[in-house]
């Protein structure tokens, strides 16, 4: 649009003012939308789609209002023959470029409709200061595998995500010789191929196959036995619902030493999931200390090494284990689950 005087250049500037406002937070609101729906947070979904929608909205308005506003200038000026015509091209212009900021203003920021605060699942602070889901170890599915206790059949929410990883951690850490079979067994079942599996089921296959048991089995032939709840937290590094996640799971257990009596500890556990159909472990690993995952997680979480706890069950966490496991660690995005061993 070409503008022939001081006031026309002016409104033109806001005109492009309010177009660059208005992009500016459809984009923000785009981003809003989008980073949400990889978190899996289902209320900030909901307020970036309202958000980029108005200001979608309102963008097109602005974007419209040119065309009217050349037309008015248009006209004005071929009414040279009235005496007030700059006046009117003026006034009308002014008035139209006000509207239109007016309605943008109103589209974006429209308060919504008053509701009652919910304080959510993940606003009460548990024991340690760490947020408290609302979801259980142990539960999430409707099925469940041929071992009759892996869990399975989840609904692909990130929330369901945890909980598959929750419930997949026993096929990762348990090391029973009378039950390897079976266990590895399950694991194929909700897996997918890849070089990950050799690495995690090394021990269980070496053990399996040596010709003489080494000593230190405890409580009927376990050398690793994990127990979830006694880590009882977990972080969704990344999360696209019913696409895939990274998910670390924090655990405790007991795991046998030769000649001595068995030792507790905590670990993290940290899963790669896809969605097909259900959740499906598509990389599993113990993040070894300095490393991320292959740049998928800001640490390899929590663990207890150089912390002594014998005996055949894990320890409550107390406040000073808390902080010794996570020294040097983020705490940044754990969660504790809703029936975390506290």
């Amino acid at each position: 649009m070409k503008f022939q005087s001081a006031i026309e250049l002016v409104l033109g500037g806001i005109w492009a003012l309010a177009m660059i406002l208005v992009a500016a937070a459809f984009l923000w609101n785009l981003a809003k939308w989008g980073f949400a729906r990889q978190r899996g947070h289902s209320d900030d979904i909901e307020e970036g789609a309202a958000g980029a929608k108005k200001s979608g909205i309102a963008f097109a308005a602005v974007a419209g209002a040119s065309v009217i506003l050349g037309g008015i200038l248009a006209l004005t000026s071929a009414a040279g023959a009235w005496p007030m015509r700059k006046h009117w091209k003026a006034l009308t212009a002014v008035g139209v470029m006000i509207l239109i900021v007016a309605v943008a203003v109103i589209l974006i920021n429209r308060p919504a409709p008053a509701t009652e605060q919910d304080p959510g699942p993940l606003q009460a602070s548990g024991k340690f200061g760490f947020p408290v889901s609302d979801i259980n170890i142990g539960e999430g599915g409707t099925t469940k595998a041929s071992d009759d206790k892996t869990i399975t059949g989840y609904n692909g929410t990130c929330d369901s995500a945890a909980q598959a990883a929750a419930n997949y951690t026993h096929l990762i850490k348990d090391l029973n010789l009378g039950t390897w079979a079976q266990q590895k067994k399950v694991l194929t079942e909700v897996s997918m191929p890849g070089p990950w599996f050799e690495e995690v089921t090394s021990a269980g296959e070496l053990l399996a196959d040596a010709e003489s048991l080494p000593a230190g089995a405890f409580d009927g032939g376990w050398y690793t036995r994990s127990d979830v709840a006694a880590g009882g937290m977990y972080r969704i590094a990344s999360c696209e619902e019913e696409q895939g996640a990274v998910v670390q799971v924090f655990t405790g257990g007991v795991g046998a030493r030769v000649n001595e009596a068995p030792n507790a500890f905590f670990q993290t556990v940290t899963f790669e999931l896809a969605w097909d159909g259900d959740w499906k472990i598509t990389d599993a690993a113990i993040v070894p200390v300095n490393q991320d995952f292959g740049g998928r997680v800001k640490d390899g979480g929590p663990m207890s090494v150089g912390t002594n706890m014998d005996g055949e069950t894990a320890p409550v966490l107390r406040n000073e284990l808390v902080s010794a496991f996570f020294k040097d660690k983020s705490r940044d995005g754990w969660i504790e689950y809703a029936n975390a061993q506290r």
